[in-house]
């Protein structure tokens, strides 16, 4: 399909649809990977799962080790293919949190997963 002509960048319906058009993603991710549990609070009724979280163009993924949220890359960088999108790869980042220790480690996506060049 050729598109000749689109809508002004700040009309209503611009968001609207760069939401619907990356939808498939916030799917893909549902449908393939298993969310983070919280440790506590299940019996009590205040225990939640989280996988992913989507608001416009950011996206924030969970997961318990490396290895999964390297798999959720390779979703994102598979399914974003697929569609068209393009990442920067220059805002991605990935952050390591351990909280019994405290401690936390940032590196760049691009640096540690060659999936996404």
């Amino acid at each position: 399909m050729e598109v000749r002509n689109g809508i002004f960048q700040g009309d209503a319906l611009s968001p609207t649809l760069f939401v619907l058009s990356v939808a498939p993603i916030s799917y893909a991710l549902d449908k393939r990977v298993r969310p983070v549990r919280s440790a506590s609070d299940w019996q009590a009724g205040y225990g939640f799962e989280m996988g992913h979280h989507f608001y416009m163009d950011d996206l924030k993924l969970y997961a318990r080790n490396s290895e999964d949220l390297d798999r959720q890359v390779q979703i994102v960088s598979e399914v974003s293919e697929a569609i068209g999108l393009q990442l920067n790869l220059s805002k991605c980042t990935k952050l390591h949190y351990a909280p019994h220790d405290r401690t936390a480690e940032a590196t760049t996506v691009a640096g540690s997963l060659e999936v996404l060049k």
